[in-house]
């Protein structure tokens, strides 16, 4: 069976030098497969989706996540296929978080997303099209983290010594969906994503095996009480 590869070749640091991916897979879980699968994905907690989907398979999800009231969770993935929310953001299906880096948001929003002010208008335009929770990567700087229903906020990068940066962004994503599915405000969610991120950057392997929401409790009451220090 087929699945989606992705291969990337770093340099001495650590560092992305430069990635391939192909995702034709991804084009055989089409709408009708979605819908075939309705019964399982409208019992779930929280339904987390990307944009390798086909257009019409990402808004078949968010219509029966939107109908079951379950919380849904998007990755932009890149430029290009940051187009395909366009339908969901057009008809304001309800997104529960979506994360996205500054020129994802740029393709969203109609114009650029660079300064601060820029991070909160878009944010704000976003926000009326449904989206609840949004998280925007800043590369070095963190993420910003804004809600509807809250300001935004500048999240830090956890510190981390690079070893491998492969994964360090599905890691950030992931460690904010636990605080959010652990019912913790966006701003503290966030938190455990940057934790999650340098824990998995920190390691030689794509997922750290230490990786859980124990650690990552852990790690950020470790900052606390040395910043407190």
């Amino acid at each position: 069976k087929l699945t989606g590869t992705y291969v990337a070749l770093l340099d001495r640091y650590g560092d992305l030098a430069a990635a391939i991916s192909a995702m034709d897979a991804m084009e055989e879980l089409t709408a009708q497969r979605i819908g075939a699968r309705a019964a399982v994905l409208v019992r779930a907690r929280m339904v987390v989706a990307d944009c390798n989907l086909e257009p019409a398979a990402l808004t078949r999800l968010a219509e029966l996540c939107a109908g079951a009231k379950v919380p849904l969770a998007i990755d932009a993935v890149s430029t290009p296929k940051a187009e395909r929310l366009r339908p969901l953001l057009k008809h304001k299906l309800p997104v529960h978080l979506l994360a996205l880096n500054r020129d994802e948001a740029a393709v969203l929003v109609g114009s650029r997303v660079q300064a601060d002010p820029d991070l909160k208008r878009a944010a704000g335009i976003l926000h009326r099209m449904n989206v609840t929770h949004l998280l925007i990567g800043l590369s070095g700087r963190g993420t910003y983290a804004s809600s509807a229903d809250a300001a935004g906020t500048l999240v830090h990068p956890f510190p981390a010594m690079l070893n491998d940066v492969t994964g360090g962004g599905d890691a950030a994503l992931a460690g904010a969906l636990c605080g959010l599915l652990d019912q913790q405000p966006l701003a503290v969610a966030a938190r455990w994503g940057q934790a999650a991120a340098a824990l998995t950057v920190s390691v030689p392997e794509t997922v750290s095996p230490s990786l859980s929401p124990a650690m990552l409790q852990a790690m950020l009451k470790k900052r606390q009480k040395d910043r407190a220090a």
